[in-house]
């Protein structure tokens, strides 16, 4: 690859193969990726259990495509990170790297370290490397490559890291500690949050999500919430539709609540617009627009004011994008996100809690119906998405900035 090409290239993606020979290793980077592909690593891997006994250890292979070209691996017993550029553990969907297996099995992935003995028998299988583009690049090129590539292990986007870089001028990202970049980021993130529009609850709010993205869970958890916190008396109105719309568990914390359970539009009028109604409906299809626009129309017809759309946040990126669109057909106003407890890459969420839109409303984990609800959104995704030792002294900075 020339160096005009290798500059034009933005950025690199990686795809992890398990395999079970070298041969066909090198017959299958050639056959997917061709000539312009670098294997980065290779390592063997051993069956688990009694399989080990009766099953071939496999190789897992870890190769590299478009992006400049990396600087020529350490010798051994250097410290050698390969990985650096990205996590191949990153979520499916993701625009980080991508995984690729020859026979699909389920395998822990490590950071790996490429010693002298696995790089020439790399080359006896695929040749030489082309001559590198940055191996005369500064040093301080490589600290900023490692600053950017801790806050991508968080899962933050590559439009917002681009933008953070442009926006911070009077910040050398290059000779910055890990601690100054995430302080700098989260002050640049507390004030696009600041800034975001923000709309207040009303007195009617109902909670829209597709099925399983737990928003009947989400719906008891600010409705204790409202009773023991707020001294609310609120009432609830389940709303059945196309689809069914259990209840037993509901009815049950209702119950629990002494809060009066609805089950017909009709019973509203019995309360005065100045009680809090919580409403349930059922869940609706990502993609059933005539679903979603007969459920806005419902909605209206109850002069439903607050919408909140519940979020599995656990989703890939591209399903969580899909709930954004089906919450604006229903007319969303505010967000919450569910099963925080579950998400690998928490930064990933960012994009939607600053430029999504809505109202981060709260964010809530676990099965229980009556806790593990957070409603500072911002420091709540703040303490996820950096280090645990790094997130408060992160937080404590971001705020002062």
């Amino acid at each position: 690859m020339s160096e005009k090409e290798t500059q034009e290239v933005s950025q690199p993606t990686q795809y992890r193969l398990v395999v079970r020979s070298a041969a066909e290793a090198v017959a299958l980077v050639k056959e997917r990726f061709g000539a312009e592909a670098r294997v980065l690593a290779v390592r063997q891997l051993e069956a688990g259990g009694l399989a080990r006994f009766l099953q071939k250890p496999r190789l897992e292979v870890i190769v590299e495509v478009g992006g400049p070209a990396l600087p020529p691996p350490a010798e051994a017993g250097a410290d050698a990170s390969p990985q650096a550029a990205g996590d191949p553990e990153s979520e499916a969907g993701e625009a980080r790297g991508g995984e690729a297996r020859a026979d699909g099995a389920e395998e822990p992935t490590e950071k790996l370290t490429l010693s002298a003995d696995a790089e020439r028998a790399r080359q006896r299988e695929v040749g030489p490397e082309e001559p590198r583009a940055e191996a005369m690049a500064p040093r301080t090129r490589g600290r900023e490559a490692r600053s950017m590539s801790l806050l991508r292990a968080a899962g933050l986007d590559e439009a917002i890291l681009a933008r953070v870089q442009e926006e911070v001028k009077d910040f050398d990202w290059a000779t910055a500690s890990a601690p100054e970049v995430m302080s700098r980021l989260a002050a640049w993130l507390r004030r696009q949050y600041n800034a975001a529009p923000k709309c207040g609850l009303g007195r009617r709010r109902v909670f829209l999500g597709s099925c399983g993205a737990g928003k009947t869970t989400a719906l008891c958890k600010t409705l204790a919430a409202e009773v023991f916190v707020r001294g609310a008396r609120p009432a609830v109105l389940k709303l059945d539709g196309t689809h069914p719309n259990a209840t037993d568990g509901l009815a049950a914390f209702c119950d629990v609540l002494d809060t009066p359970l609805l089950r017909s539009a009709a019973e509203v009028e019995e309360f005065g617009d100045e009680t809090l109604l919580v409403i349930d409906v059922p869940g609706v299809g990502l993609q059933a627009r005539g679903d979603q626009r007969e459920l806005a129309q419902t909605l209206d017809a109850l002069r439903v004011d607050t919408r909140i759309l519940v979020v599995n946040a656990a989703c890939e990126t591209e399903v969580i994008a899909d709930a954004y669109e089906m919450g604006r057909v229903c007319g969303a106003t505010h967000v919450i996100f569910t099963h925080l407890d579950e998400v690998r890459r928490p930064g990933k969420l960012w994009r939607f809690a600053l430029f999504g839109g809505l109202t981060p409303m709260a964010v809530c984990s676990g099965p229980s119906p009556a806790d593990e609800l957070e409603e500072d959104v911002f420091a709540a995704l703040l303490a996820r998405s950096f280090p645990a030792n790094l997130a408060r002294e992160v937080q404590q900075e971001g705020g002062e900035a």
